[in-house]
């Protein structure tokens, strides 16, 4: 045998045993079904490696079904476009898995198996996704493809994620320019959202009219309050007043000082009542006298009044002329009465 066909012969042995070592690599990572559907299983997260996806490139066929395995916590599978690693691909309608948080677990380990989410694999193009848990993708570079090729490899993705300053969830909107971005993760969107109200909602001032509306009624109120108080005070001291001792004395002496002119009116200027259709007035009696009258004698009990203080008042004689007529004394020797007014 030549050396040239030794040298074939060790050639062919090389590409067998390179077909047989490909074919075996193979058969570990998919497992096919009788319909030759194969599932590929992609752990998402898993303590080998908690900040990446394993394997994170695969090769697919088109119907094949891709199986996400997720271990804790917080992971998520959300597709990206590339060279853009760490937000949602841009067009209507993207793949993403959610958040995974709920595992059973017992003292913080695994138990059973972990919770799975599938993706069919619809074409041969590259496919890219990331992860949104904390200081996933744009710290750590948790990302992923499916059928990469020479152009669209996983390495470039890799560098360019951790290159990022941001990432985003599905659905929310870039950052503001020197807004700081999320540097950390975008898990917290919730939280870095809250805080943004938060510090726009302190950055804001009232005008003047507010101002001048709030010192307006604020002074209201404590005048209002200041007014309740006083008739508050004011109605316990003459409460107090009214059942006090002294309140008593006052009243009485005031009641008879006011009985003790016995009848006579004065007007508001201090004077008595003027001239007029004059009232008779009738002392009142006294009560501490009692007498008794008519058929109503001491010892009947009953008491009575002095018929004394029914008296009539005495009427003045009707006016007389002093000068006398012509009749009654024609012959009198006192001069006839003359008018000096005439």
């Amino acid at each position: 045998m030549s050396f040239i066909h030794l040298i074939t012969w060790f050639s062919l042995l090389l590409a067998v045993s390179a077909q047989t070592a490909t074919a075996t690599t193979n058969s570990k990572a998919t497992s096919t079904t009788s319909t030759g559907i194969a599932t590929w299983t992609i752990k998402v997260g898993h303590r080998s490696d908690p900040h990446q996806y394993v394997p994170h490139s695969l090769k697919a066929s088109v119907g094949d079904i891709v199986v996400f395995e997720f271990y804790p916590r917080n992971h998520s599978v959300v597709e990206a476009d590339y060279d853009v690693p760490c937000q949602p691909a841009h067009k209507p309608s993207i793949f993403t898995s959610g958040h995974f948080n709920s595992f059973n677990e017992q003292n913080g380990q695994l138990i059973g198996p972990p919770p799975t989410w599938s993706l069919v694999v619809n074409d041969t193009k590259p496919t890219f996704f990331y992860c949104t848990a904390i200081d996933s993708c744009n710290v750590n570079g948790m990302v992923g493809v499916i059928n990469p090729n020479a152009t669209h490899t996983w390495e470039s993705q890799y560098k360019k994620a951790k290159e990022q300053t941001f990432q985003l969830e599905p659905g929310q909107s870039i950052p503001a320019e020197g807004g700081g971005g999320s540097g950390t993760s975008t898990g917290s969107s919730s939280s870095s959202t809250s805080s943004s109200s938060a510090d726009s909602s302190s950055g804001s001032h009232l005008s003047g009219g507010a101002i001048a509306g709030i010192v307006v009624g604020g002074v209201a109120f404590v005048a209002i309050l200041v007014a309740l108080f006083f008739v508050i005070g004011r109605n316990q001291v003459y409460k107090k007043w009214m059942t006090s001792e002294d309140g008593r004395t006052e009243r009485t002496a005031r009641w008879a000082l006011f009985n003790g002119h016995h009848g006579e009116h004065k007007s508001d200027w201090g004077s008595t009542q003027p001239p007029g259709e004059q009232v008779a007035s009738m002392p009142s009696p006294d009560p501490t006298q009692r007498t008794f009258s008519g058929q109503y004698g001491p010892s009947s009990g009953q008491p009575g009044w002095d018929p004394s203080m029914f008296q009539p008042m005495p009427q003045s004689p009707p006016a007389t002329n002093v000068a006398p007529t012509e009749l009654e004394a024609p012959d009198s020797a006192i001069p006839p009465y003359r008018d000096d007014r005439r």
